[in-house]
């Protein structure tokens, strides 16, 4: 029974500014990094076989930053199959002026159909992200991994797993420096925490909304 944590990275000033920072390598920002830290303070008690991150660098110091913190000794794999959506040209652009895109009500209301003007399509993302979850729960089998990686790709992630349409993964919130868990139940997936931050009680909710590349705060 395979134990994925799925850990978004921390803050950036990207973030911070409502920037879609896309594959752009947008270091931690002072939060970030703080947030990081806190919660590689609560899971101490955690031993993973494989810390997986998106090669990213957000995402790469998220997971150094957790994995020296926590004392964990397993190894961390860089892989490109979890990197964030290449958004092409909406890159670096912010969320407010992306709105006004004609393309921006298909990428909220169906994610499926969206294709991003010189970047890839969600449906691609959808597929890749889900495929290498699939393959690092097969590796560690009855173990447990933690997945470093992006907003999207982490709510594609859950919902692939779980069952849920893509067309719906973006109701999911996946705040920066937030833990995912999913369990593997014979074929199945269980959704056992859902965007726990060390700052907020189990349970507590995060700003709802369609957030393209995950929540911003």
């Amino acid at each position: 029974m395979a134990r994925l944590l799925l850990i978004r990275h921390g803050r950036t000033e990207a973030n911070a500014k409502g920037i879609l920072a896309g594959r752009s390598n947008h270091p931690l920002d002072e939060v970030g990094t703080r947030d990081a830290k806190a919660l590689a303070s609560q899971l101490t008690d955690v031993e993973p076989d494989l810390v997986v991150t998106s090669p990213v660098t957000r995402a790469r110091q998220t997971a150094a930053i957790i994995t020296e913190g926590a004392g964990w000794t397993c190894p961390i794999r860089v892989n490109d199959a979890i990197a964030e959506c290449d958004y092409g040209a909406w890159a670096g652009q912010s969320l407010s002026s992306l709105s006004s895109e004609p393309e921006w009500h298909t990428v909220v209301d169906n994610p499926p159909a969206a294709a991003f003007p010189g970047g890839e399509t969600m449906t691609d993302m959808f597929l890749r992200t889900a495929q290498a979850a699939r393959r690092i729960a097969d590796e560690v089998r009855d173990g447990e991994a933690v997945v470093v990686s992006h907003g999207d790709p982490l709510r594609a992630i859950v919902a692939d797993l779980v069952g849920l349409p893509h067309r719906l993964f973006q109701s999911l919130v996946i705040s920066p420096a937030s833990m995912t868990v999913l369990v593997q139940d014979g074929t199945t997936w269980r959704l056992q925490t859902l965007n726990w931050r060390p700052d907020k009680p189990l349970g507590a909710g995060s700003s709802a909304g369609r957030h393209l590349g995950g929540d911003t705060q």
